[in-house]
């Protein structure tokens, strides 16, 4: 997997190298810099598209406020319905699990 993923920034290094233009961050083969590639990586993509996603209460098992749940209402219509919202909320992350939920929201799937 490491190969198909760093190959391709290889290459373009060689290629830099090749027609005697300086090599780009982390594309020289003789110079990895595999950590800082990494790190990058997740600081640049994934951390802003986790944030993003978290934010949006589109990952599995958010923490949503009151007032977000009762518009969930029965199976998450988002009409506005404020009766019972038992079928979107949980009281706990995970169901098998003996942690209670702070008061005041629930968890969501």
């Amino acid at each position: 997997m490491f190969y198909h993923v760093v190959f391709p920034f290889r290459f373009q290094g060689d290629e830099e190298a090749s027609i005697g233009i300086p090599i780009s961050a982390f594309m020289d083969r003789r110079n990895p810099q595999l950590a800082k590639l990494q790190e990058s990586f997740i600081n640049h993509l994934v951390a802003p598209l986790a944030n993003a996603l978290a934010n949006a209460g589109l990952l599995p098992g958010t923490w949503v406020e009151e007032d977000v749940a009762a518009l969930l209402g029965a199976g998450g219509s988002g009409d506005g319905d404020t009766g019972d919202s038992s079928s979107a909320c949980r009281d706990t992350e995970d169901e098998a699990s003996d942690v209670e939920a702070p008061s005041g929201g629930c968890f969501v799937n």
